[in-house]
């Protein structure tokens, strides 16, 4: 008997009992043969029950027209590309607060935000993604900027200071 296999939506056969088991079948894999009314999966054929192997424990269901990744992952979706993490961007304004001694949190924080970009778009979360995306710009900005106000406020009243002493 000859033996017809789907596979990513293409169908591939005829395969004999024999090719069967040296393709290493499992039990989801859909088959159809000549006399079966629809393609089903090998579980359900009593001959090809001893051949397929059974599945691996924890593997998620197969859906044939949804992009696998083995980690558990959605593929990310090509028609949405990758968005900026604005890692460095994080990393500068973490280096530079270091250096400079004031606000090393909001540094690490536009750098997480940055880092977890990544993960999120693998997930296919990629509303989550574009959103700690805009928040690692929105933090690596702020820590930029917010020194350079407060030593800048700090410095004009110096002067100003100064300047309405000398009057007196």
């Amino acid at each position: 008997m000859n033996y017809y296999i789907l596979e990513n939506g293409q169908q591939y056969g005829p395969f004999t009992l024999e090719q069967l088991k040296k393709r290493g079948i499992t039990h989801e894999t859909i088959i159809w043969y000549d006399g079966l009314e629809q393609w089903t999966a090998a579980k359900n054929i009593p001959e090809l029950i001893e051949i397929a192997q059974p599945p691996l424990p924890n593997t998620p269901p197969i859906h044939y027209n949804i992009p696998y990744s083995p980690y558990g992952y959605n593929l990310p979706s090509p028609d949405r590309p990758y968005p900026n993490d604005h890692k460095t961007l994080a990393i500068i304004a973490t280096i530079v607060t270091f250096f400079g001694c004031y606000f090393i949190p909001l540094g690490i924080v536009s750098l997480i935000y940055s880092i977890n970009v990544e993960s999120k778009w693998k997930r296919g979360d990629y509303a989550g993604a574009e959103n700690h995306a805009k928040h690692a710009k929105i933090w690596g900005i702020c820590t930029l900027v917010l020194p350079f106000l407060l030593w800048g406020t700090l410095f004009l009243t110096i002067i100003i200071g100064n300047l309405l002493n000398s009057k007196i």
